[in-house]
C-alpha cells in the first residue's frame, strides 16, 4: 500500500486487529508518505498523508485515495483519521492559485466549492459562511479587463471594495459590458449558477442584475413622422376644445 510489498503485509495485518494500534500510527508518523501509482498522464509519486483525502475530487494539493486503496478504509479513516474532502480543502486550494492559473482549473474549483456549499445542512452552512466570505479577500477571481485574452482572463483579483470588477449574470449584460468594464471571466450562465455562492462571499453588489439600471437612450437622427403629423393637424381643433 505504501509502495513496498514488505510494508504492505504488516499494514494489512494491523488493520485486522483491534489492539496495539500505536505502531500503525507511528509508521505513518515516521514516514508520512503514501504511494500513488501513476495514471495515464501522471508518474507514480509519494505524497504526505496530509495531502490526501479519502473520498472526493482530485485537486492539485489533495489527492483522493479511496479508489487506490479501497481495502484499507479502516486503516486510513478509522485509525489514521483521514477525512473526505471538505470545504476547507477547497479553500486551501484557492489560496494557492498561481498568477497564471488556467481558467478551466479556477472554474473547476469554484464548481466544487459551490457543490459542497449546497450539500451541507443549515448549521454547517452557517459555520462555513465566514470562511467562504474570508476567502473572497484573496486574489482568486479571474477578471477580464478588455475582453477575454489568450488565457481567458487578464488577472486574478480579490473581492475587496477597492477592486472594481463586476459579475455578468445575463447574456445581454455580458454582450453590453464585455470589454467596457472589468468582468468576472466566467460565462453568464456559470455566474447564474454561482449566485448563492457569490452572495455568501459578500459579492452581491457586483452582480450586474442587482447594480445595473436600464436607461433608454434615443440614438441616430430624429425625423418627423409626416403621416402622424398630418393626423394630429386634422384633430387639432378637437384637442383645443
Amino acid at each position: 500500500m505504501c509502495g513496498k510489498k514488505g510494508m504492505d503485509v504488516p499494514l494489512r495485518t494491523w488493520t485486522r486487529t483491534t489492539n496495539n494500534m500505536k505502531p500503525r500510527s507511528d509508521l505513518f508518523a515516521d514516514h508520512d508518505l503514501v504511494f500513488l501509482p501513476g495514471a495515464e498522464n501522471t508518474a507514480p509519486t509519494w505524497v504526505p498523508l496530509k495531502s490526501c483525502t479519502w473520498d472526493g475530487p482530485d485537486l492539485r494539493h489533495f489527492k483522493s485515495i479511496r479508489s487506490v486503496y479501497p481495502q484499507n478504509e479502516t486503516l486510513f479513516c478509522t485509525i489514521l483519521r483521514l477525512k473526505n474532502l471538505e470545504i476547507g480543502h477547497l479553500l486551501h486550494e484557492m489560496k494557492h492559485f498561481r498568477d497564471d492559473e488556467g481558467l478551466d482549473y479556477v472554474e473547476y474549483i469554484f464548481n466544487w466549492l459551490n457543490e459542497y456549499r449546497n450539500r451541507v445542512d443549515g448549521s454547517t452552512h452557517h459555520q462555513n459562511a465566514p470562511q467562504i466570505r474570508e476567502i473572497a479577500r484573496q486574489r482568486i477571481f479571474p477578471v477580464a479587463q478588455n475582453g477575454k485574452g489568450p488565457k481567458g482572463y487578464d488577472s486574478l483579483e480579490d473581492g475587496k471594495a477597492a477592486s472594481p470588477w463586476f459579475i455578468s449574470d445575463r447574456k445581454d449584460f455580458e454582450d453590453s459590458f464585455m470589454g467596457k468594464v472589468p468582468l468576472l471571466a466566467f460565462g453568464w450562465e456559470t455566474n447564474q449558477k454561482f449566485k448563492g455562492l457569490f452572495a455568501t462571499m459578500g459579492l452581491g453588489s457586483r452582480v450586474l442584475s442587482a447594480s445595473a439600471k436600464d436607461s433608454p437612450v434615443v440614438g441616430g437622427f430624429r425625423t418627423h413622422h409626416r403621416a402622424y403629423t398630418k393626423l394630429l393637424r386634422r384633430k387639432v381643433d378637437f384637442m383645443v376644445r
